[in-house]
């Protein structure tokens, strides 16, 4: 069927609650601001939690019952702290706004409208810790004047004296039946056919972001029409299809997998943890997926003693791989560091990794392309595969974190040398 003629407004923004009732999932955080807005009277607020799940759509939505249409633009500055992050924009912007008086309360055209103003700083643990500390002070002189909301996805990131002077709202993972709720009723209003298996699908791959699944509808229905399949929407997500019945095609339990999803959940989820949630609060995301990670396929494959049917595997796997997942390094790149790593020579291995890092190649697309280089090696047994994918696993998640390229890439080549060259894994230091 013909693609779909559709606006070009995002469905994100078009389906985005407007007010805070609306909001997904998050029956606690909801039911205490509802109260709050009863009143009107906020505190600074922090909220956070995976991506996905309703943070910043809470806090707009708190901002528009609060002022209404009228006053929105006068009494609220939204700032995305990953782009606008030094000390200098808390020093000028932030302040300049916090330090401006407003009048006293008075309802207009039904809106409380409250003698303060807010700030609502998205992605706000991408801000420098200057910058952080800096807004401990303007927090505290312009607090009857001003609300800060502050929004992210690591609550570990947010440095203590601030996340102190907030309210913590956390945001939960939404799960597979509110996705697919929610999935039914933007489907129904936009005339698109889904069928039980791309429903699931959708929940798969979107790992509990409804934001993200909402993307991937958009873009399926304007590339293949109303009716969408669950293949349509693997296509679009860049997402590897490997489902549990080729994992059981290597000769793997159904009943091994389920403690084993920690291992795929564990790129999906990631920010989930460092926001605070349990490893028993995962499970919702841990279920098994019907789509995974080339990685994730050869985690499991290793945990579970496998790794003898790799090569077989990987090879009739690799050819349905998605447009998504296209090389964007050269390969001589990749096999050129790899080479260095098995020389032994610490000094040939750091000249590859400062060669990457000045031709500006992404580190984070280096490790993949490794990762495949190595699995798919015939001469790296696989007590070495599994040694240099677990340094590769950690450096991935390091650069999610905001770490350092270069030594990233130098701590995987200093690790790959040592599993290549059977060096002892730990070094040993005489005083």
């Amino acid at each position: 069927m013909a693609p779909l003629l559709q606006s070009s407004q995002p469905w994100v923004e078009k389906y985005r609650p407007k007010q805070v009732k609306d909001v997904a999932h998050q029956d606690e955080v909801v039911r205490v601001l509802t109260n709050t807005l009863e009143t009107t009277n906020c505190p600074h607020m922090l909220f956070y939690g995976p991506p996905g799940t309703g943070k910043t759509t809470t806090a707009l939505a708190i901002a528009h019952q609060l002022f209404g249409p009228e006053l929105y633009k006068s009494r609220v500055l939204e700032l995305n702290a990953s782009d606008d992050r030094g000390i200098n924009v808390v020093r000028t912007k932030i302040k300049g706004f916090a330090a401006v008086a407003v009048g006293s309360g008075q309802r207009q055209g039904g809106y409380p409208c409250p003698p303060y103003k807010i700030i609502i700083l998205d992605e706000a643990d991408s801000m420098t810790e200057d910058a952080q500390n800096a807004l401990r002070r303007t927090m505290e002189t312009y607090s009857k004047v001003t609300r800060f909301f502050f929004i992210c996805n690591y609550i570990s990131r947010i440095i203590e004296p601030l996340a102190s002077r907030c309210a913590k709202f956390r945001f939960k993972p939404l799960s597979e039946e509110i996705m697919t709720t929610r999935i039914l009723h933007i489907c129904n209003e936009e005339g698109l056919n889904l069928d039980a298996e791309a429903l699931s699908t959708l929940s798969s791959i979107s790992q509990g972001d409804l934001r993200r699944a909402i993307t991937y509808l958009q873009s399926a229905a304007r590339l293949f029409g109303s009716t969408i399949s669950s293949k349509d929407l693997i296509s679009v997500s860049g997402f590897y299809n490997c489902s549990l019945s080729k994992l059981i095609g290597v000769g793997l339990d159904t009943s091994e997998l389920v403690p084993l999803m920690f291992v795929s959940a564990h790129r999906h989820c990631s920010r989930s943890i460092s926001a605070g949630l349990s490893p028993s609060a995962l499970t919702v995301c841990c279920r098994p997926p019907s789509v995974l990670f080339f990685s994730d396929f050869f985690l499991i494959c290793f945990c579970l003693g496998k790794g003898e049917n790799w090569g077989e595997n990987w090879g009739m796997e690799k050819r349905e791989r998605k447009v998504g997942e296209k090389m964007v390094l050269p390969q001589e790149v990749v096999e050129a560091f790899l080479i260095a790593c098995k020389s032994g020579d610490f000094d040939l291995a750091n000249k590859e990794v400062n060669n990457v890092i000045a031709e500006g190649y992404p580190v984070s697309q280096m490790l993949f392309q490794l990762l495949e280089v190595v699995v798919e090696a015939d001469d790296i047994s696989d007590e070495q595969k599994a040694r240099i994918c677990k340094k590769l696993g950690e450096a991935d998640k390091c650069l999610v974190d905001g770490a350092d390229e270069y030594l990233q890439l130098l701590d995987v080549a200093g690790n790959t040398m040592r599993a290549l060259c059977n060096m002892p894994q730990e070094f040993s230091y005489e005083c």
